[in-house]
């Protein structure tokens, strides 16, 4: 079997102030476990570590090797460092990145496997790091910035603020550098008009107005009052569709109205701009009556009056009539009738008026061993072994004699013998087309008291069956049918008996459409023996799902389908619970824990803000189960543990109990409890889970696998 390690570890680093003093490992703990859960107690294990820089580091800076052997409860403790080393050192180690990652491989016999993937330390381990701090620091700083030290790890710096001063072209900052400005004696400036340059760089403006001339043939004056005398001269020109019209200065330009006229059967209506062209479509009709033809176009109307064609006349001969004028006419025919009167010998013939008959005699009759034609009569010898005795009979003379068909010996009143595959020894057709109760095909009566006696006997000496029905027209009806119709009648309607190796009875649905039955039996159906089935189909006043149970209805052994009650909820807590003398409920409730439904048949889980609970659906016997990660508290006297309950709230008593204790004087132990019992319950009373502790710190809930929900409650109806 597969060994997995249940990882239940505990990290401690010690530090210190005094590098020399910080212990170069980490203690580990875990609990190792095989798949289905049990403790690999007493067992030989390897645990490799291999320690990475960084949690995307090709190799490890470090690996070491750990052989050790498990206790009594599958626990173990090593110390990380101090192992037999593999490759690199833990020196080597840089804790400084904060990035370093770890992976755990473990062997239990057949070879080194990684348990999980990679994973980062947390913050603790890298206390290891503290040991090459130094335990004084000392900073400098540069003049004339200072460093005080009022108080142990305290340091205050004091950065003076700078200051800019300025002599000649000299830029100076205090306690830093100077710079030289460019000097204004190195350019030479010429004054243009309106400009002065005076000594000491001053440079002033002479002349702040400016003449501004304007010519033209209307501008009068000078600067800076001119007036023009006359405006200037517009000129506007028309172009296509467009009219101009002035009144002194003023133009009027307006757009010309376009004219839009319909001609023939083309008709404009509305103004412009909005004018619509319609022009109508043209349509032919013909008047009967008047023998007429109209043309209308929308404007016009044509009239023509066609032609009258000559007049013809159909008259029917003989059978023939014919009805209407022309041009429609209806020639009818009378269909022909003929039939035969048996007792009279006449064959008539009838054509609408027109009738024949034709006497064909004489009629020839038997009655008896008389034969009749017309009055004519004549003695027929005896017929041998066969007799009439009355119209439509044919029997024989002797009554004891048999009658055979194909075969020359009958040993029964009817023996028919066929040796040809492709015809029946026996085939009997009943045509009646109305629906009647006594048209059988066959129909096989005894009066014999015998109980081997039948009124219907098939004997098959080959493979073949004895007697074959089969029903191949309408979608109702039977293939065979057995009836006693006799209500204090004990007989059978169909005894079926085996003296040989194979089935008395032997059903077989062949057909390829779904839900075909072999066999089907409406009212109680008693079976003296053995039932070999590899399925069966019990239908009850419930209807079954995948999983129902067959049960008892009442003493005389009636059943009927129980529908499966199941149920199973993950969960884990939000937070580590503190477990302590109190007992503590609302286990799974959603307000403290991330709970999920794996499933739930039958209804009875619920779970909420407040509890998870399951609620019996139907009274009986229920198996129960439940499991916990649970964290017990250090003690060497052992008194303290943590416990984990099924308990029945509706009746106040406990279903289930699991608890465990810790030995030990410093380590916590993790451990899972687990219960698994079976328990009565009345319908509607209710199943919750709790947990207690023996002393005020006993443990916690921890929730350190939150992500995979491990912690769990299930349970089913047994009945």
């Amino acid at each position: 079997m597969k060994r997995i390690l249940c990882i239940l570890c505990c990290i401690t680093v010690f530090t210190s102030v005094n590098a020399q003093t910080v212990p170069q490992y980490i203690p580990y703990q875990a609990i190792a476990r095989d798949a289905s859960g049990q403790l690999l107690a007493n067992s030989p294990i390897s645990v490799e570590f291999k320690i990475f820089n960084t949690l995307a580091a090709t190799s490890p800076v470090y690996t070491e090797l750990h052989a050790l052997t498990t206790n009594n409860s599958g626990y173990f403790n090593v110390n990380i460092g101090n192992g037999i080393p593999q490759s690199g050192t833990f020196s080597a180690i840089n804790w400084q990145t904060g990035a370093v990652a770890y992976e755990i491989w473990l062997d239990t016999g057949s070879g080194l496997n990684l348990l999980g993937s990679r994973t980062g330390f947390l913050s603790v381990p890298y206390a290891l790091y503290s040991g090459n701090a130094s335990s004084s620091p000392t900073l400098n700083i540069n003049s004339p910035n200072t460093v005080a030290n009022p108080s142990t790890g305290v340091y205050n710096i004091s950065v003076p603020a700078p200051t800019l001063s300025i002599n000649s072209n000299q830029l100076s900052i205090s306690n830093g550098n100077t710079v030289t400005l460019p000097s204004a004696g190195g350019s030479t400036y010429t004054a243009g008009t309106g400009i002065a340059i005076s000594t000491g760089s001053v440079i002033t403006n002479t002349a702040p107005d400016q003449t501004v001339t304007i010519s033209g043939p209307s501008v009068l004056g000078s600067y800076p009052s001119f007036s023009i005398t006359s405006a200037p001269v517009t000129t506007i020109t028309s172009g296509s569709n467009v009219t101009v019209n002035q009144a002194g200065a003023a133009y009027t330009v307006s757009a010309v109205t376009p004219t839009l006229t319909g001609t023939g059967n083309a008709l404009v209506s509305g103004t412009y701009p909005s004018q619509t062209i319609n022009v109508p479509a043209a349509s032919l009709t013909y008047t009967p009556a008047t023998n007429t033809l109209k043309l209308t176009d929308g404007v016009s109307v044509n009239t023509v009056t066609l032609s009258t064609p000559a007049s013809s006349t159909l008259t029917g001969t003989g059978l023939a009539t014919v009805i209407n004028s022309s041009p429609n006419y209806t020639v009818n025919v009378p269909t022909p009738v003929m039939g035969f009167n048996n007792a009279t010998g006449t064959y008539s013939y009838t054509q609408g008026a027109y009738s024949n008959t034709i006497n064909i005699s004489p009629n020839l009759a038997i009655s008896g061993t008389t034969l009749s034609a017309g009055s004519s009569t004549l003695n027929l010898p005896a017929l041998g072994i066969w007799n009439r005795p009355g119209t439509g009979q044919v029997a024989l003379v002797n009554v004891t004699d048999n009658v055979g068909v194909g075969l020359s010996s009958p040993g029964n009143k009817l023996s028919v013998n066929e040796n040809n595959s492709g015809s029946a020894a026996l085939y009997s057709t009943n045509t009646y087309s109305v629906a009647s109760s006594g048209a059988h095909g066959i129909v096989g009566q005894t009066t014999n008291t015998d109980p081997s006696a039948s009124g219907l006997y098939g004997l098959n000496s080959s493979i073949g069956p004895a007697i074959y029905g089969v029903k191949t027209t309408v979608t109702t009806g039977n293939a065979g049918r057995f009836e006693t119709f006799n209500p204090g009648n004990t007989a059978d309607a169909l005894f079926v008996n085996q003296y040989g190796t194979g089935p008395a009875l032997h059903a077989v649905a062949s057909s390829t459409a779904g839900g075909v039955l072999a066999g089907q039996f409406d009212g109680d159906t008693r079976v003296f023996g053995k039932v070999l089935t590899d399925s069966m189909q019990v239908t009850t006043p419930v209807t079954p799902v995948a999983g129902a149970v067959l049960t008892s209805r009442d003493a005389m052994g009636n059943t009927k389908w129980s529908n499966p009650i199941m149920f199973k909820a993950n969960f884990s807590p939000s937070s580590i619970t503190s477990v302590n003398t109190a007992v503590i409920t609302g286990i799974g409730s959603t307000s403290a824990y991330s709970s999920s439904t794996a499933f739930n048949i039958g209804g009875g889980l619920s779970i909420n803000a407040s509890n998870m609970v399951f609620t019996a659906p139907v009274t009986g016997y229920y198996e129960l189960n439940a499991t916990m990660l649970v964290s017990v508290s250090p003690s060497s006297t052992g008194n303290a543990y943590v416990y984990l309950e099924i308990y029945n709230n509706t009746a106040g008593t406990t279903v289930g109990r699991a608890h465990t204790n810790n030995s030990d004087a410093t380590s916590y132990f993790y451990t899972t409890l687990q219960i698994n019992t079976i328990a009565q319950l009345t319908q509607g009373q209710q199943v919750i889970l709790r947990v207690g502790g023996s002393i005020a710190s006993a443990g916690t809930i921890t929730n350190n696998y939150s992500a995979n929900l491990i912690n769990q409650f299930s349970g089913s109806l047994i009945r």
